[in-house]
């Protein structure tokens, strides 16, 4: 069953601020399409407006004129003549007002409008004219008036019409827009509501977790853990904080059992003293032998822990970085004969080999540590491979480095431990079975390697061990 990895923080957020960035996005691009919809609607009103009041105006224009020529034919005075005239100027630019705002569809109305208004005040003219009476002139210009009010009460009833579509289309438009801004408002609260969900369960609630499980674990609870959820990066932080916890764990496990050790191994030294002392007690007289004897033993004993308890100062010093180094130029060779001749004698079944290259190898070093690794390396080649064999020392040249390899064809190391070897008091399963100690060795020994500015590391693992010293070559 495929299980989907965690989104990170960086990608939750940015889905989050992209969800809400595409509804604000939407939300703009929609009140803004309605808005110019309405704003359109709007202008049409406008015009529609603008129609029905110049058809209102041409209205009153004609009944002005009418009225205008009704007085100018009962009294034709040269005032009632130039009102009629000025009443004609401004109805026939009251149409031809009318007949600018047509629309193409509207055209041959308003053409129709404008000779009916052309032939009536023609009309009303030739009738003042012939001196008719006033109520001739009426009867014989009603059916032309009546005809242009027909035109014109047709254009209002046509843009009125037109304006209540209009205006039903801009209500329509209205409550889209409402609409809009509703879902919208309530799309941004829900992404804001998610994006609070989101937070608490990504970041707050794994947070206040994970401080919580740090502070107890500070109080003293070694056995708590942080719970794994939330962002990537949160689960990254409490897995780290749960490796360093066990990690912990195990080193506390481990120095308890080191305790144990040192304690164990400082008093087998101590046995064979009690007991040399008991025999030389109960033995009465001390004669020569038995005092060279007991010198012996204590001599071996004395050795023993002096060197147990080097190894410890060793460590402290190491840890607390005051390693203490004399170094000066010197030739590997010779630190390498040291080495074979302290240690080959002490194990028959073992045969000791040392390859290298014509010439010096000189390192600047403290020959009395580089010996001290060297010789870690070999007595651990010999302690750790008990059925004997070969163990080859290596010596080589390469890019300024000088390299000395120790090989054996013992027990080896697990691959889990190829690293964790190096750390202080740590000893694999398969050592503690073979050979005693503190496990000190090892992380000594890489520590003088570094404060050199060289390296110790573990090569081979699959049959037997090769350990690896690198230094810098000197000059």
């Amino acid at each position: 069953m495929l299980q989907t990895s965690p989104l990170g923080l960086r990608a939750s957020l940015l889905a989050v601020f992209g969800l809400l960035v595409a509804v604000a996005v939407g939300a703009a691009v929609a009140l803004v399409a309605v808005t110019s919809a309405m704003s359109h609607q709007t202008a049409e009103m406008g015009v529609a407006d603008g129609r029905m009041r110049s058809s209102l105006r041409t209205k009153a224009a004609l009944l002005w004129f009418t009225r205008e020529s009704d007085e100018s034919a009962s009294d034709p005075t040269p005032e009632t003549i130039a009102a009629q005239a000025t009443a004609k100027a401004e109805l026939l630019a009251d149409v031809q007002e009318t007949r600018r705002l047509a629309t193409p569809s509207r055209t041959v109305q308003l053409d129709s409008l404008v000779q009916r208004t052309h032939d009536y005040v023609a009309l009303r003219e030739q009738l003042q004219r012939q001196g008719l009476p006033v109520a001739e002139i009426l009867r014989r210009g009603r059916p032309a008036l009546g005809g242009v009010f027909t035109d014109l009460q047709h254009l209002v009833d046509a843009d009125d019409a037109w304006a209540r579509s209009v205006e039903a289309s801009a209500r329509s438009l209205d409550r889209t827009a409402d609409a809009v801004a509703v879902a919208a408002a309530a799309l941004l609260l829900a992404g804001f509501a998610a994006t609070f969900v989101a937070t608490e369960r990504l970041l707050q609630r794994p947070v206040l977790a994970l401080d919580e499980a740090m502070t107890r674990f500070g109080r003293g609870e070694t056995t708590v853990r942080a719970r794994l959820g939330g962002a990537r990066e949160v689960r990254e932080i409490a897995t780290t904080f749960n490796d360093v916890a066990d990690r912990l764990a195990r080193q506390e496990q481990e120095r308890m059992e080191l305790l144990a050790g040192i304690a164990h191994d400082l008093r087998n030294p101590l046995t064979p003293m009690k007991m040399a002392l008991l025999r030389f007690e109960r033995g009465g007289e001390a004669s020569a032998e038995a005092v060279d004897r007991l010198v012996t033993v204590f001599g071996k004993q004395v050795a023993r822990l002096d060197a147990m308890i080097g190894d410890l100062l060793d460590a402290a010093r190491a840890e607390s970085g005051h390693l203490e180094l004399q170094p000066r130029d010197v030739d590997l060779h010779s630190v390498v004969d040291d080495v074979v001749a302290l240690y080959g004698p002490t194990s028959p079944k073992h045969r000791i080999e040392v390859h290298a290259p014509e010439g010096p190898l000189v390192v600047h070093a403290d020959p009395l540590r580089i010996e001290q690794v060297l010789g870690n390396l070999v007595s651990n080649a010999i302690k750790y491979s008990p059925s004997g064999g070969l163990v080859a020392l290596r010596l080589a040249k390469s890019d300024g480095q000088v390299g000395v390899e120790v090989c054996d064809e013992g027990i080896g190391v697990p691959e889990e431990e190829r690293e964790s070897i190096f750390e202080p008091f740590h000893r694999s399963g398969r050592s503690r079975q073979v050979a005693a100690g503190v496990g000190l060795g090892l992380s000594v020994s890489r520590k003088i390697a570094q404060a050199h500015g060289g390296a110790l590391e573990l090569l081979r693992i699959e049959r037997g061990t090769t350990f690896r010293l690198t230094l810098p070559a000197a000059g």
